[in-house]
C-alpha cells in the first residue's frame, strides 16, 4: 500500500525521472512509510538510517556516509543530482537529517578506529573506501565501463546490467543506479528467483544428489549440473517458469507464479532439472529483450555467478542468447569489485578504469551452436506465450490465496 501510495503522490514519470526507479516495496522509502504509519515511535528514536555495508562502515571509522550507488537503491536519492531529494524528503514527510552522506564509491570514507583496530587486530588508521553496492561491484568486476558491454550474473537471482552515461527511460521495465564510476549509471534487470529456483529444486527433490555430493566431495549443484546434461535440449517437451517469488522486471508483479507445464510420465528428475535451468535462462532472454528494445545493445556479454561455473549452463547462455558470451574469471565478482574500488580510492590505481583492466579478467567467449539456436528459439517463443497465458491464472489463485488467509 506505500508502494501505491508514492506512486499516486507523485505520478510514475515523476518518480522516474527523480529516483529513476518504480516505486517497489524493497527499496527503503515504502518501509519508512509503513514505519511512520505503523510504528511512528521505533522512527522517532532513530539517529541515522543506514544500510548493511553503511552500518559496519560506520563500525569501521565512526562515520555516517552512504554511497551513490546504494543511496540510488532507495527510492529517496536524485539520481541526476547524486544528492538525497528535498522533494521526496517534503512530499513524504522525513527529514533529510536522518540520512547519512553521500559519496561517490572510490572515495575514502573514514579510517579505522583505535576501537575498531584493536577488536581487528590491525593498525589503527587505515582507510576505509566508502565502497558499492554488491550489483556496482560486479558491474566493474565485469568491465562494464562504457555502454555496449552487458553483465549476465545467475546466482540465487538473475540481474543483467549494462553501463549507461544517461539513466534508460524503459518505462519502469528497468532499474537505473548510480555506476560506482563518477558520473556514470547502470541500469537493471532482474529475476527474482533465478539460482534459487534450483536451489528450491534441490531442497525438495535433490536428496539423492546431495548424498552424491557429500560421498564424492562435489558441489551438489556440479552434481544437479551433471544430471541435467543427460537430458536433450528442450527437456523433452517440458518448460519451467522460474517465478516463485513473483516476477520482476519487465512484468514487476508479485502474483505471478512458477509452474512445471508439459509434464509426462516420459520425463525423469534429469529433464526437470534441465526444465529449470532453461526456465532460467529463458527469463534472462526475456529481459535482453527489454535492452534491446530500449536501444541498450548487448554487444559483448559476460557472464557470472554460480550458473557461470557450470560448462553445461554457459554453453546453454550462448545458445539462447544467440551470441557468444564470456564467462568472468572471478569467482566472486562483487568481491572482485570492491577490490578495484579499494585500489582506486587508496591511490594504487588512478581511477576506476586503470584498476579494471589490471585486474578484472576475462575466460575465453564460448560460441553458441548454430544448430542448439534455432530449437532454443522455438522453445523460448512458447515460453513466452505460457507466461502470457498464466498471468491471469495466477492472479485468480493469487486472489483465493489472500481470501483463505
Amino acid at each position: 500500500s506505500q508502494c501505491q501510495q508514492i506512486q499516486g503522490a507523485l505520478g510514475s514519470e515523476t518518480l522516474q525521472q527523480i529516483t529513476g526507479n518504480p516505486a517497489i516495496s524493497a527499496f527503503p522509502l515504502p518501509k519508512i512509510l509503513w514505519l511512520k504509519e505503523n510504528r511512528p515511535e521505533v522512527l522517532a528514536k532513530a539517529h541515522k538510517l543506514l544500510l548493511p555495508k553503511d552500518y559496519l562502515r560506520y563500525r569501521l571509522t565512526g562515520s555516517f556516509a552512504t554511497d551513490v550507488s546504494d543511496a540510488s537503491g532507495t527510492l529517496m536519492f536524485d539520481i541526476c543530482s547524486r544528492q538525497w531529494s528535498s522533494e521526496l524528503a517534503e512530499v513524504f514527510g522525513y527529514n533529510t537529517e536522518i540520512l547519512p552522506n553521500v559519496m561517490e564509491s572510490s572515495a575514502i570514507a573514514g579510517h579505522l578506529t583505535g576501537i575498531a583496530a584493536e577488536t581487528l587486530n590491525l593498525p589503527v588508521g587505515i582507510p576505509v573506501v566508502a565502497g558499492a553496492a554488491d550489483l556496482a561491484c560486479t558491474a566493474l568486476a565485469a568491465g562494464l565501463t562504457e555502454p555496449g558491454r552487458v553483465s549476465v550474473t545467475i546466482g540465487t537471482s538473475g540481474q543483467i546490467l549494462s553501463a549507461v552515461k544517461h539513466p534508460s527511460q524503459a518505462g519502469g521495465r528497468l532499474y537505473n543506479f548510480c555506476h560506482a564510476i563518477p558520473g556514470q549509471y547502470f541500469t537493471l534487470g532482474s529475476v527474482f528467483a533465478a539460482g534459487l529456483s534450483l536451489r528450491w529444486f534441490k531442497d525438495v527433490c535433490g536428496q539423492i544428489e546431495e548424498q552424491m555430493a557429500r560421498e564424492s566431495g562435489q558441489d551438489v549443484f556440479d552434481v544437479l549440473s551433471s544430471l541435467a546434461a543427460e537430458a536433450p535440449i528442450g527437456s523433452k517437451g517440458l518448460l519451467f517458469l522460474p517465478h516463485l517469488t513473483g516476477s520482476s522486471t519487465p512484468y514487476l508483479d508479485s502474483r505471478d507464479r512458477g509452474a512445471f507445464v508439459g509434464l509426462t510420465l516420459e520425463h525423469s528428475k534429469a529433464e526437470l532439472v534441465r526444465a529449470v535451468m532453461e526456465g532460467i535462462t529463458f527469463a534472462m532472454q526475456d529481459l535482453l529483450e527489454v535492452y534491446h528494445a530500449c536501444g541498450l545493445a548487448a554487444k559483448d556479454i559476460r557472464v557470472g555467478g554460480g550458473a557461470a561455473r557450470s560448462p553445461l549452463w554457459t554453453q546453454m547462455q550462448a545458445d539462447i542468447y544467440g551470441q557468444p558470451v564470456v564467462p568472468l574469471q572471478a569467482q566472486d565478482a562483487s568481491l572482485t569489485g570492491a577490490l578495484i574500488l579499494a585500489g582506486v580510492g587508496t591511490g594504487v590505481y588512478k581511477d576506476c578504469e586503470q584498476a579494471v583492466q589490471r585486474i578484472a579478467s576475462l575466460r575465453p567467449p564460448v560460441q553458441p551452436v548454430a544448430t542448439h539456436v534455432g530449437r532454443y528459439e522455438t522453445y523460448y517463443g512458447i515460453y513466452r506465450q505460457l507466461r502470457d497465458a498464466l498471468h491471469q491464472v495466477n492472479v485468480q489463485l493469487h486472489e483465493l490465496d489472500s481470501r483463505a488467509e
